[in-house]
């Protein structure tokens, strides 16, 4: 994952007459990464893609998609799935996305390997009216995927599926990221984008509380356990360390919390620096639900 920016939002503001959808959003979404945007219903995530894929307008602040010549040509180029879309119930699978193609004015759109790498190959010749909940989901993301875009936007793509249909997802959002995409996807559920997300932004009605690498905002005020040969020097040394916030001896460790993220590997050579070995290093992260049940505390 490299640290070219895909996507900048900056300060975006979206107002339903009285009721402000955003406030002043701003983040950056790293080329590569499966970013999620999380937050309770109501919390303006859907009014966010809205923006971004330019459905929605009248809204201040900016957006811009890096690498584009304009957001209305990163448009045609992004992969969107914003809602399950209206595929004709009597047709095949393919016989749907050929008709996707030819509003999407796609040449030579290549229906058999989208069909195959989200699964559906071997149901490729069934009606539509035939699939389950899960099919029907993975047929919108094959639509999504015809213009072999580089960047694609889901939202709420778990909704309403069953433990098989959230695990078939799953993989296929790993899949498409292992093939160098950038994933964006708007979810309520914690669980998921822990599970496939590398980066989040969490809002709450309309905004945003925290934004950055999953194990960032899981570690925002991590303790490390930590122990060396003598660990009243331990301790010493670490409370004179910048970031530190407090070190108490429990047991036969020093557990430290730190006021920002803290990279083992630099609280490693800190130690080293300092004449310390240590013998024991732990992270004590917490769970996203934790983290962001802590977030959206009143």
């Amino acid at each position: 994952m490299g640290d070219q920016i895909v996507l900048r939002v900056n300060n975006l503001r979206k107002n339903y007459k009285q009721i402000q959808a955003l406030k002043g959003v701003s983040f950056d979404v790293p080329q590569g990464c499966v970013f999620g945007i999380l937050g309770p219903n109501g919390s303006g995530k859907t009014t966010l893609l809205g923006v971004i894929l330019d459905i929605l307008k009248d809204f201040s602040g900016s957006y811009s998609w890096e690498g584009f010549s304009s957001n209305a040509h990163a448009r045609k180029k992004l992969g969107a799935f914003l809602e399950t879309p209206n595929f004709y119930h009597y047709l095949s699978a393919e016989a749907n996305l050929k008709i996707v193609a030819g509003i999407k004015e796609l040449n030579h759109p290549d229906i058999p390997g989208v069909l195959k790498k989200v699964g559906l190959f071997d149901r490729r010749k069934s009606k539509f009216s035939t699939y389950s909940l899960g099919m029907k989901q993975r047929l919108a993301i094959a639509s999504s995927l015809l213009s072999n875009p580089d960047i694609i936007v889901l939202d709420e793509p778990t909704n309403g599926l069953d433990p098989e249909g959230i695990v078939e997802i799953r993989d296929l959002i790993n899949t498409l990221r292992e093939e160098g995409k950038t994933l964006i996807i708007a979810s309520h559920l914690l669980d998921e984008v822990e599970k496939v997300c590398t980066h989040v932004a969490i809002l709450k009605k309309g905004e945003l509380l925290s934004s950055g690498p999953v194990q960032q905002i899981l570690n925002q005020d991590p303790t490390v356990i930590v122990s060396a040969k003598d660990n009243q020097v331990l301790a010493d040394v670490l409370r004179r360390h910048p970031s530190i916030k407090s070190v108490s001896m429990v047991n036969s460790h020093v557990e430290a919390s730190f006021t920002s993220y803290m990279d083992p590997a630099d609280l490693n050579t800190y130690c080293f620096e300092q004449s310390i070995t240590l013998t024991h290093l732990a992270v004590n992260t917490q769970r996203l639900e934790s983290a962001f049940l802590e977030l959206i505390k009143e």
